[in-house]
Formats: structure tokens, sequence, C-alpha cells
């Protein structure tokens, strides 16, 4: 965002269409230098090199479209077309990035008292990382129906250990 501040701001490149040419080589060179590198922590199966590595591409897609309708002068139809495009294209990566955005929220805020590296959380697919919780709470839920005895004795509650029936809290 730096070099392209500079480059809007400088006389680098002296009319719009230059600008938006230095514009396109600089998001080539990020969006390269970003897909071989990687250079995020490889958590939830890489979802945030996929996420960068997709806000990328739409910026270098987007100022591709902008200096290909500059070059070619196409007719307002063809433009509208490649306006709504880049649009679409926008909008498909706002959800992607929202849609994950919420999955985090949910996952980490609903399932904290669970170790999901411990469940073998690593893949992106929220339902994969839904069944995979299931198991684990399904799991915790027979451990504490075998192990903890909850009863009512005369208007109390009493949780006794199936071990050790005079255990009361």
């Amino acid at each position: 965002l730096i070099l392209m501040g500079l480059v809007t701001d400088s006389s680098f490149a002296p009319d719009a269409k230059a600008k938006v040419f230095v514009y396109v080589v600089i998001s080539g060179i990020f969006l390269a230098a970003h897909q071989g590198g990687q250079p995020f922590i490889d958590e939830h199966g890489g979802l945030a090199d996929r996420v960068e590595s997709y806000g990328l591409q739409a910026r270098f897609l987007t100022y591709s479209a902008i200096a290909l309708v500059f070059v070619f002068d196409p007719t307002m139809t063809l433009a509208m077309v490649v306006a709504g495009s880049i649009s679409a294209a926008g909008f498909v990566f706002l959800g992607f990035w929202l849609s994950h955005f919420c999955s985090q929220v949910v996952l980490t805020n609903a399932f904290a008292h669970y170790d999901l590296a411990a469940v073998g959380y690593v893949s992106t697919s929220l339902v994969e990382t839904a069944s995979k919780l299931r198991t684990t709470i399904k799991d915790d839920m027979h451990q504490l129906y075998t192990t903890v005895e909850i009863t009512e004795d005369q208007g109390r509650l009493v949780i006794c250990n199936r071990g050790k029936p005079d255990f009361e809290p």
C-alpha cells in the first residue's frame, strides 16, 4: 500500500494510464512473492495464506482489467461488463473472507474450552471441524456419564462419583 501511495502521489508515472500499469506490476510482484513464500503460520490448513493469496489475486485482476480497459478503449457496454466482473470478483472475495472470519469467531468462542489442535482441527471445512468437535463432545459426555451420577435427595441435587457413592460437592 505504501508503494501504491508513492506512485499515486509522486511524478514517477506522469499520467493515469501509466500509474495503472505500475499498479499492475506492483500487484503482480507482491502476488508472486506471496505465492512463492507463503509467509503466514500454517494454522487451520493454511487459511491465512489462502485468504491473503485470494486478496492479492483480486487486486491484481482488478488493476489488470482496468489497464486493459485503458489500452483497448472498449464500447460502453463492454466496459460495463468488465466493471461488473471486477465488482463481482471483489464481492466473491469479500464473501469468502467474511465466511472464514465468521467461522473462526464461532469456533473460537463456542468451543473455547476445547483444544482444537488436540481434536485434530487442521482442515478448513467447517462441517468437518464440527463433526470432529461433536465426536469430542460426545466422548466427554460419555466419560461424564460413566464416572458421575447426578441424583436428587430430599430436594437437593447430589453429584456422586460412581466409584464412591458418598462423594458430595
